[in-house]
């Protein structure tokens, strides 16, 4: 998940500076989102229901709790909800149709934040340096940051995590003509880690926390040949995301 959220931010942000309005990042991102979530849940909903759940499918269609899933997960940000009536009753999580929502809420989140920072910088630098400009727009981040935090349904520990990740991963977008892929860089944050965690869990944590964003971009763009065929019909990561885990939870539940 936090490759996810590095990840997330480096493309979210490359599709910011693209926009051409603020209605166009918004719709950019919406149709990134929803078509596929909603497809998702009408497969869990109806298809999966039908064939899982231990109620009949009229009386699993007259359960309040059926539609409470579809409709509150269809938007996300008022929460998620994780239970089907009569649904993978028996497996180890048990009830838990899409365990990975859990992510969703804190993702559309950083989509926000993101654009309160770069409307606020854009704003503020015509009056101002950039180096004010950055200082105002990241003072806003942080406000905004205790504010979700504050009032809106997020842990906290996570909420910085993901934060942090994604920000890092636009922050990589931004410098990316400046940032050199080098082989010896990624040994040396190979040989600190393990030093590091010669020392301790937490010191291995810093350097996991510092570097993960370099590795994975070192990943992505410097290994050629073969390896990058993987994606040659295009970016499927995200409705693997969505699919897998009630996939998982229906192969669980007829093996048993």
């Amino acid at each position: 998940v936090d490759v996810f959220f590095v990840t997330s931010g480096f493309l979210v942000c490359a599709s910011l500076m693209r926009s051409r309005n603020v209605l166009d990042y918004l719709r950019a991102r919406g149709f990134r989102i929803f078509p596929a979530l909603w497809m998702m849940l009408v497969f869990s909903v109806f298809i999966l229901g039908a064939s899982f759940s231990r109620l009949d499918f009229f009386s699993y269609l007259h359960e309040s709790q059926t539609w409470r899933y579809f409709l509150k997960n269809a938007v996300l940000m008022g929460g998620v909800e994780f239970y089907l009536p009569g649904m993978f009753e028996q497996n180890h999580l048990a009830g838990i149709v899409n365990g990975s929502l859990w992510s969703m809420i804190y993702e559309l989140s950083m989509y926000v934040l993101l654009l309160l920072t770069f409307i606020t910088y854009f704003y503020v630098v015509k009056f101002r340096s950039h180096l004010q400009a950055f200082a105002i727009a990241l003072f806003l981040l942080l406000g905004a940051w205790f504010l979700s935090d504050r009032f809106y349904l997020l842990e906290r520990g996570q909420l910085l995590r993901f934060t942090w990740f994604f920000f890092v991963g636009a922050a990589f977008y931004l410098a990316r003509r400046r940032v050199p892929m080098s082989g010896e860089i990624i040994a040396c944050i190979i040989a600190i880690a393990f030093i590091a965690l010669r020392f301790s869990g937490h010191a291995f944590l810093l350097v996991y926390y510092l570097s993960l964003a370099y590795v994975l971009f070192y990943l992505a763009y410097v290994p050629a040949g073969k390896i990058r065929e993987f994606n040659r019909l295009g970016d499927y990561s995200y409705g693997v995301y969505l699919y897998a885990f009630p996939i998982q939870q229906a192969l669980l539940a007829s093996s048993s």
